[in-house]
């Protein structure tokens, strides 16, 4: 990304100070990773995963069924913050609410917040534990 960028007349000091700014360069970030995903829709989801059990900000739909069929993950997420922050553009974010498994509200109190989330985290323990009683 950042080569792509200073192409652009855009530089940065470090990786770190690219990723802080990238809230300025939503539509960038998101073609970059589009591209960088073509032909292969999971690429960049199959990297991230090599070394992490969470990927935070999926921007791209295209392969997100593919991820799904490879195994690269258990549950999609979605945080809804809606009530405070305005939707983000289909031209830097084509995955929508409605492909999570789970929504998450995130437009209450940091307590409401943390209430849901362990809801959430036990809802998919459950799961887990009844999958593995199946033999799953």
């Amino acid at each position: 990304m950042v080569p792509f960028l200073a192409t652009k007349g855009i530089t940065y000091a470090s990786l770190d100070e690219c990723y802080a700014d990238r809230v300025n360069h939503r539509q960038d970030w998101y073609e970059q990773i589009k591209a960088y995903n073509t032909p292969d829709g999971a690429r960049l989801a199959r990297e991230i995963y090599k070394n992490n059990d969470i990927y935070v900000g999926m921007r791209q739909r295209s392969g997100t069924g593919s991820r799904a069929q490879e195994g690269l993950y258990d549950y999609s997420i979605w945080v809804d913050r809606s009530k405070h922050v305005a939707p983000e553009s289909s031209t830097s974010c084509s995955v929508t609410r409605v492909m999570a498994d789970y929504v998450l509200d995130n437009n209450g109190t940091l307590e409401q917040l943390k209430v849901k989330t362990l809801a959430l985290y036990w809802d998919l323990i459950s799961l887990e534990y009844a999958g593995a009683l199946k033999g799953h």
